[in-house]
């Protein structure tokens, strides 16, 4: 590997993590380069106690705060130039030899773009950790969920997705993808400021034709919701606003007009319930994001790609809220899935 992996770390204030979470990705990385991504955070130090304590990691300064997904494009497009990039936040904590099962599964076949560890709980360690689990799929009407995880209903570890699989997206806590893929598919998606970049970027490639997938013989430990936690308004009007223009995005007109309507009646019925149950700020974060994404629907355009493909690994053609909240389904091995 040596020469062709960068460990790409993202942070605006997180010395706290990275003073532990360093040390491991230069331990159990040794052939890798690590770059530490910094979006400005006013008052942090960050940079500077990286560059003194580890001046084996190259910062690399964005220059403001455009996000996490333009951060990783300016850093992929103009300053990384190894072959595999793994996108990784700071509060993951690797484990020894974490790399070389995804850089083997990606270089073994040319058509396969990203691949994630089995991504565990650091506070709870032998539960799955929310933010990719196993692998994440997605179901007809663009709701996100994982091998391990639906909604909030996290799993324990048992081994019971320990088969290496294709998956609808990977992860953006920890995922490995390659350079000239993730260029060819144009990186993170430019309207975007946090939350769902991994899922639109990862829909983008198996249109193009590639794959993505989860390596679950790699296992790293995610701390959590130390950006933002999974309750805060902020995430929950990010998560809506971005989930509707990747859905307009992705989809034909016609078949993102029904997928629309359903979703908006969905949506509200969701805010409702926010509302009586006392969530005020979450009630108003999902109205204010469908107000935003109304306002600039005419930004958002489908792109077709030349060979378009539209037999997608981990697509659901089910309602996971349908399942999930009238049937009872918490787990995904309760679910009726195909494999790809």
């Amino acid at each position: 590997m040596a020469g062709k992996v960068a460990v790409a770390i993202i942070t605006a204030n997180g010395w706290e993590h990275l003073k532990h979470t360093i040390p491991l990705f230069i331990k159990h990385s040794p052939d890798a380069r690590i770059y530490l991504i910094y979006n400005d955070y006013k008052g942090s130090n960050t940079p500077l106690l990286v560059r003194k304590h580890f001046p084996e990691v190259t910062v690399i300064e964005t220059g403001g705060n455009p996000g996490f997904g333009k951060a990783y494009n300016y850093a992929i497009f103009n300053r990384i130039k190894e072959d595999f990039v793994a996108i990784v936040n700071h509060d993951l904590y690797v484990t020894e030899g974490w790399l070389k099962p995804l850089i083997k599964w990606l270089e073994a076949h040319p058509e396969h773009s990203a691949a994630q560890p089995k991504i565990k709980d650091y506070k709870r360690k032998n539960y799955f950790e929310y933010a990719g689990a196993c692998g994440g799929w997605l179901d007809i009407l663009g709701f996100p969920f994982a091998r391990g995880r639906i909604f909030t209903t996290v799993e324990e570890d048992r081994g019971q997705y320990d088969d290496p699989a294709y998956v609808f997206w990977t992860s953006g806590a920890c995922m490995v993808i390659k350079r000239n893929h993730f260029i060819e598919a144009g990186g993170f998606n430019k309207h975007f400021f946090m939350h769902m970049e991994e899922i639109d970027l990862c829909w983008r490639l198996q249109r193009m034709g590639y794959k993505v997938g989860c390596v679950p013989q790699s296992v790293v430990y995610h701390y959590g919701g130390a950006a933002l936690g999974y309750d805060n308004p902020r995430k929950v009007f990010f998560n809506f606003y971005h989930n509707h223009i990747m859905l307009k995005e992705n989809l034909p007109f016609k078949s993102w007009v029904i997928k629309y309507i359903a979703r908006l009646t969905l949506d509200f019925a969701f805010s409702f319930k926010l509302l009586v149950s006392g969530h005020l700020k979450g009630f108003w974060a999902i109205l204010k994001a469908q107000a935003k994404f109304i306002s600039n629907i005419g930004k958002f355009k489908y792109k077709p790609f030349d060979k378009e493909n539209k037999q997608w690994c981990g697509y659901y053609k089910g309602s996971i809220v349908v399942d999930y909240y009238i049937r009872g389904k918490k787990r995904f091995s309760q679910l009726s899935v195909s494999p790809c």
